[in-house]
C-alpha cells in the first residue's frame, strides 16, 4: 500500500459509514463487486489491501527444450541456433538461468513465445507453469507478463519477469506423455498457453512436492501464495438441454459428457474464429427447413464450440422448469461423426444428479449463458432442495476424489453399503468400472493380490500351481487397459518430424521444397527469430545480401503446419496454404511423416474404478494388503508407487511385469460398523491411508420418503403415510438408546432397517420381533443401564418423544 494514502485515511473514524467507504475507494479508483463484502468483513486498512491485491491468473506455457537442462542455452534442436549464430542470445533457453546478471536481486527475467499474450497481462500476477516434450519442467510465480517484449540490451529482450523466491527449475522433471496435466487438452494451444484452474495448479504442485523433496520449501511457498490470491479466471455459467425432454440425459450423465444437434454443419473447428464464414454457411444449410436461422442458434452452436471454456459450469435441464445436473466442463469441444446425432461433444465431470425446480422459468435455448445472479440463484436452490442423504453422498464423492481412498464408518442399517454403490455411480462408474467384495476372517492375500492356485494338468491326474491374480491386482489391470485403450487411437508423429525439419535446415542452412501447383521449388529456412520457418525474398534474388522484405517474405509457424497436416486452415494468412502443404508434403515423403488419422473415438479422460470393500474391518487387514500398504497412500498411486509382489518373479507378462502400482483412476471405498470390532484395532499404517466418514442414522431418514416412477408406481422408499411414522418411530428409539449409559450414535439404528416395513405390509410390531428386538438385545446384553421394554417403550410412543424424555 502506497504511503500517501494515510493521510486520507485519518479524517475517517472506525465507524465509518458504507457510503463514506464507497465515496473513498471510488476516490481511489478500487471501488468494485467486492467493496461492499470487503466493509463487512475486515477494517479499512486491511480492506484496502484486499482491493488493490493483484488477481493471480494461471497458465501453462510452452518453453524449448534446454539438453544443458537450462544451466546455459542449448543448442540443440531449440531453433535458436541461427540466432546464435548471429550473435544473438536465445531468449526461452536462457530461462531459469538464476545467476545470471541480466536478473535483480529480486527478479528472474525470461521470454516465451506468445502469439497473443494472455488478455489479462500487464494485469494480473500470474503462476506460470512450463512445459517442454511433454515435460512439466517449472514456474514463474508472482510473475508479470509484458504484451510486448522489453529491450533489456542490444541482443536480449524479455516479456516475463518472475519472483524469485516463488520460481524454481524441478530437478525431477514432471513426466507427462499422457497428457494428465492438460486437464483434457491435448496439447498447448496455438497460442502459445493455456489458462488452467487454480486447483488444477495445485496438483501440478503437490505432483511436483512428491518428486522433488529437495524442492518442498520453495514449492509450498509458491502453493501457499497461490491459495491466498483470488484468481482471475472466473468461472461462466450454462443451461444445456440435453434432448428434447431430456431424452439424452441417461446417456449424458453416464459418459460424462453434454452434446448438441445440428449435425448438418459437420465438424466446426474448421470455422476456427471466422464467426461470419460460419454464420453463413449455417444460414445456407438451415434456411430451408425454416429454422432459427436468423436467430440465436448460430450463436448459440458458436458458444459451445468456441466460449465455453474448461472449468466453466454447466447446468442441464429438462423443460424449463427443472434442473437435473450439475456439472464441470473438462475438455474443449469434441466432433464425434461415429454418433448418429447430436455429435457436437463436450465432458463434462456432472458433479450432482437430481431433480431440482428451477427458480422460476428457464430459458428455452438449447445453450443458454447464465447471468452470474441467475446462477446463484439455481445452486442456492439446489442446496436447499437437496436432502441431507443427497448432501451426505455429495460429501463421500468429493472426499473420494480429494483422497482416493474413504472408510465409511457408523452405525448398523445406515445403508453404507448402499452409499457406496451410488458414490461409485455418480463417479460416472458402469458395472464394469465397480468390484465389489466383502472381507471376512478367512479372506487373505492370495484372494486380494496374488497367490498360487492348483490346476490339474491336461495329460495326467497330477495337480501342478500356477500365479493367478487376486481380485483387486486383477480390477487395477482393467482400470488401466481401459485407459490406454481409450487415449492411444490416434496416429500422429508430426513432433517427431518436425525436429527432424528443423535439424535439416540448420545442418544445411536451408533447403528447397517444391509447390504443388508447379510453379517450381521455394527456398525454406529459419527465420529472422529462428522459433519458425520462412521462405524468404532477396533483393536482387542475392542470398547473401538479402533483406527481410515486409509483405514478401512468407513465414510459418509450427501450429500452422499442424493444423494444415490434420486437414485444417494453416490460420491466419490463409492465401500462404499452398507453401504450408508443400512443406507438410516435403515432411511426408522425405521425413517419415505418417498421414494423419483421428481417433474413432475422441480423446476421453481417463475413466473413474471405483474398489469397494464391505465390512473391511472384518478382515486382517494387515495380512490381506501386504506389500500395497505403500502403494495404496494417495500419494504414491501411478508408476512412482510401484511395488514387487510376493510373486513377482513369476509375473512374466501384462502391464505389471516390471512390478504393480496402483493406476491414479482408481478409488477404493471400505465400510465398517465400529460396534462390530472396535476402530482402534485397526492398524495405524493403514488407518492414516484412508479419509474417515461417519454415516449417522440421521443421516440416511431422507430414504423413507417415497420415489415414484412415471407411472405412479412406488420404486423405493416408503409410502408417505408410513414413511412419516417410520421417521417418528427412529427418531424416538434412538434418542432412547442415546439415553443409555454406555451407548452413543454408533449404536443408533439406521433407516434400512424400516425400510423392510415393504416386506410386511407396513406392520411395525413384525419389523420389531424379526429384526430390531435381536440387535437391541445385543447391545444390552452385560448393560445395566439398559432395558428393552423402555426401548420398546420409545418405540411404540405415539408422538414424537420430547427433550428430557
Amino acid at each position: 500500500m502506497e504511503k500517501e494514502w494515510f493521510p486520507s485515511l485519518e479524517e475517517y473514524n472506525p465507524g465509518i459509514t458504507k457510503e463514506q467507504w464507497i465515496e473513498f475507494v471510488q476516490d481511489k479508483n478500487l471501488f468494485n463487486e467486492k467493496a461492499l463484502e470487503v466493509f463487512d468483513e475486515t477494517g479499512i486498512l486491511e480492506g484496502i489491501e484486499v482491493l488493490e491485491r493483484k488477481n493471480i491468473s494461471c497458465i501453462m506455457a510452452n518453453i524449448a527444450w534446454n539438453k544443458n537442462n537450462w544451466k546455459f542455452p542449448s543448442d540443440n534442436k531449440t531453433n535458436f541456433r541461427w540466432t546464435q549464430k548471429k550473435g544473438n542470445i536465445p531468449g526461452e533457453s536462457w530461462n531459469f538461468d538464476f545467476d545470471n546478471p541480466r536478473n535483480t536481486e529480486k527478479e528472474i527475467l525470461g521470454f516465451t513465445q506468445f502469439k497473443n499474450p494472455p488478455k489479462t497481462a500487464e494485469k494480473d500476477k500470474f503462476l506460470i507453469i512450463f512445459r517442454s516434450s511433454n515435460n512439466i519442467i517449472g514456474f514463474y510465480g508472482n510473475a508479470e507478463i509484458k504484451k510486448e517484449p522489453v529491450k533489456i540490451n542490444e541482443n536480449e529482450s524479455v516479456n516475463l519477469f518472475g519472483d524469485k523466491r516463488l520460481s524454481l527449475l524441478l530437478e525431477n522433471k514432471i513426466d507427462d506423455t499422457n497428457h494428465e496435466f492438460l486437464f483434457g487438452k491435448e496439447r498447448i494451444s496455438q497460442g502459445g498457453f493455456n489458462k488452467i484452474d487454480n486447483k488444477d495448479a495445485i496438483r501440478i504442485i503437490d505432483e511436483s512436492i512428491k518428486l522433488n523433496p529437495n524442492q518442498i520449501d520453495t514449492l509450498k511457498k509458491i502453493k501457499e501464495w497461490l491459495k491466498q490470491g483470488e484468481t482471475k479466471m472466473e468461472k461462466q455459467y450454462w443451461l444445456i438441454a440435453p434432448g428434447e425432454n431430456a431424452r439424452k440425459w441417461d446417456e449424458y450423465s453416464k459418459n460424462d459428457e453434454i452434446g448438441i444437434g445440428w449435425e448438418k454443419l459437420g465438424n466446426i473447428e474448421k470455422y476456427d474464429s471466422d464467426y461470419d464464414s460460419f454464420q453463413n454457411d449455417y444460414i445456407k444449410t438451415y434456411k430451408s427447413e425454416n429454422d432459427n436461422y436468423r436467430g440465436s442458434s448460430p450463436k448459440q452452436i458458436w458458444n459451445f464450440y468456441k466460449t465455453i471454456a474448461i472449468g466453466d459450469i454447466i447446468f442441464a435441464r429438462n423443460g424449463v422448469r427443472q434442473i437435473i445436473g450439475m456439472g464441470k466442463v473438462i475438455s474443449n469441444y469434441i466432433y464425434d461423426d461415429s454418433r448418429e446425432e447430436y455429435k457436437h461433444i463436450r465432458k463434462v465431470k456432472w458433479e450432482k444428479i437430481g431433480e431440482w425446480n428451477y427458480p422460476g422459468q428457464s430459458n428455452r435455448d438449447t445453450v443458454h449463458k447464465l447471468k452470474l445472479e441467475q446462477a446463484e440463484k439455481i445452486l442456492k436452490t439446489i442446496n436447499s432442495q437437496m436432502t441431507d442423504y443427497e448432501k451426505k453422498l455429495d460429501e463421500i464423492k468429493e472426499n473420494l476424489e480429494a483422497n482416493k481412498n474413504v472408510i465409511l464408518t457408523g452405525a448398523p442399517g445406515t445403508g453404507k453399503t448402499f452409499m457406496a454403490k451410488t458414490v461409485a455411480e455418480r463417479m460416472g462408474c458402469t458395472e464394469n468400472e465397480i468390484c465389489f467384495v466383502q472381507f471376512h476372517p478367512s479372506y487373505d492375500y492370495t484372494d486380494f493380490v496374488e497367490g498360487l492356485r492348483p490346476i490339474k494338468n491336461d495329460n495326467s491326474d497330477q495337480i501342478g500351481f500356477e500365479r493367478k491374480d487376486g481380485v483387486f491386482k486383477a480390477f487395477c489391470e482393467r482400470a488401466l487397459k481401459e485407459s490406454y485403450r481409450e487415449n492411444n487411437d490416434n496416429v500422429d508423429n508430426f513432433e517427431e518430424c518436425w525436429e527432424k525439419l528443423v535439424e535439416e535446415i540448420e545442418n544445411k542452412n536451408f533447403i528447397f521444397v517444391s509447390l504443388r501447383s508447379g510453379k517450381g521449388d521455394f527456398r525454406v529456412e529459419l527465420n529472422e527469430y529462428g522459433t519458425g520457418l520462412a521462405s524468404r525474398t532477396y533483393e536482387n534474388d542475392d542470398y547473401q545480401k538479402g533483406n527481410w522484405i515486409q509483405g514478401k517474405s512468407k513465414f510459418f509457424s509450427k501450429d500452422q503446419l499442424y493444423n494444415i497436416y490434420q486437414g485444417l486452415p494453416g490460420v491466419p494468412a490463409r492465401g500462404h496454404d499452398c507453401y504450408r502443404k508443400a512443406i507438410v508434403e516435403y515432411m511426408k515423403k522425405n521425413l517419415g511423416l505418417l498421414e494423419y488419422k483421428k481417433s474413432e473415438t475422441p480423446h476421453q479422460p481417463k475413466k473413474n474404478f471405483v474398489f469397494i470393500i464391505d465390512e473391511i474391518n472384518r478382515g486382517e487387514v494387515a495380512k490381506i494388503f501386504g506389500e500395497l500398504f505403500y502403494c495404496i497412500d494417495p500419494g504414491y498411486r501411478g508408476e512412482k508407487g510401484r511395488i514387487s509382489t510376493q510373486y513377482q518373479n513369476l509375473v512374466t507378462s501384462g502391464e505389471f511385469q516390471k512390478g504393480f502400482f496402483i493406476p491414479e483412476n482408481v478409488y477404493i471405498i471400505g465400510t465398517m460398523n465400529d460396534i462390530d470390532r472396535s476402530v482402534e484395532s485397526m492398524d495405524f499404517a493403514f488407518r492414516r491411508r484412508f479419509s474417515w466418514i461417519e454415516v449417522k442414522a440421521s443421516d440416511t431418514v431422507d430414504m423413507l420418503d417415497p420415489k415414484y416412477d412415471d407411472n405412479g408406481e412406488l420404486i423405493a422408499g416408503l409410502e408417505k403415510n408410513l414413511a412419516e411414522e417410520a421417521k417418528r418411530r427412529m427418531k424416538n428409539l434412538n434418542a432412547a438408546i442415546s439415553k443409555i449409559e454406555d451407548l452413543n450414535d454408533a449404536y443408533h439404528i439406521g433407516a434400512s432397517y424400516f425400510l423392510k416395513l415393504n416386506n410386511y405390509d407396513g406392520d411395525f410390531g413384525k419389523l420389531w420381533d424379526y429384526h430390531l428386538k435381536g440387535i437391541l438385545q445385543e447391545y444390552l446384553r452385560g448393560n445395566p443401564n439398559g432395558k428393552l421394554e423402555d426401548l420398546k417403550a420409545a418405540y411404540d410412543k405415539k408422538e414424537e418423544l420430547k427433550v428430557g424424555e
